[in-house]
């Protein structure tokens, strides 16, 4: 198992077609290994949300415990793939629109959430879910809790985009009414201090007049 494969990625000599094709085929693997790390997640966040925290008897734990680690053997062996395939993308000289696309894994990227099966959670408009999450959510083979909760993330983010939009019209708007707000009292008192006779009062007037 520690034989070298001759490919591009590992013998720099190879054409330069054999190395775009090989890049080809490394962009498909990292799409793979990340739909699988993706259902990894998702099924462990989906047994300490519905049947770790919920277990009654001691078996029910013990049980889940196992699928539990047995589910992070296999995301560890995911995640060492994913870092070999992004290694020889890096070789074969990907280009930076690659590269940014299929980032370096932090453990972060991997933790189990689970807004991940309960998108609907109070609190979770706030969340901001890994770049991993943002790959490959048109695929129809997904499982159908992860087809959901990135329906419902698409809808949170449209509704949170039109959100924002809102609220950038508001502020012009308010921005544009303060000035006009401060304009007004300017001109009130200097109106006031062009109408007094008094001394003291146009000397109010003009320093209240200068306030705005």
């Amino acid at each position: 198992e520690n034989v070298i494969i001759p490919l591009p990625s590992t013998v720099p000599q190879f054409a330069a077609q054999l190395r775009s094709h090989e890049l080809g085929l490394r962009e498909c693997q990292a799409n793979a290994l990340l739909k699988s790390l993706r259902e990894i997640i998702a099924k462990k966040s989906m047994l300490y949300s519905h049947t770790l925290r919920g277990a009654g008897r001691q078996l029910i734990k013990t049980r889940s415990c196992d699928q539990i680690n047995t589910l992070n053997k296999k995301r560890s062996n995911l995640v060492y793939a994913y870092a070999r395939c992004r290694h020889a993308m890096m070789t074969l000289k990907a280009d930076d629109t690659i590269l940014c696309k299929f980032k370096k894994l932090s453990k972060a990227d991997i933790k189990s959430n689970t807004y991940v099966v309960n998108p609907n959670q109070p609190g979770s408009t706030t969340l901001n879910l890994s770049w991993i999450w943002h790959i490959g959510q048109d695929d129809e083979s997904a499982p159908a809790a992860l087809q959901e909760s990135n329906h419902v993330l698409y809808l949170k983010s449209r509704a949170l985009a039109s959100r924002w939009r809102e609220e950038l019209l508001l502020v012009k708007y308010e921005m544009e009414w303060t000035v006009r707000y401060f304009k007004h009292n300017h001109d009130i008192w200097v109106d006031r201090s062009s109408d007094s006779s008094s001394p003291g009062a146009k000397a109010y007037a003009r320093h209240k007049a200068t306030q705005y």
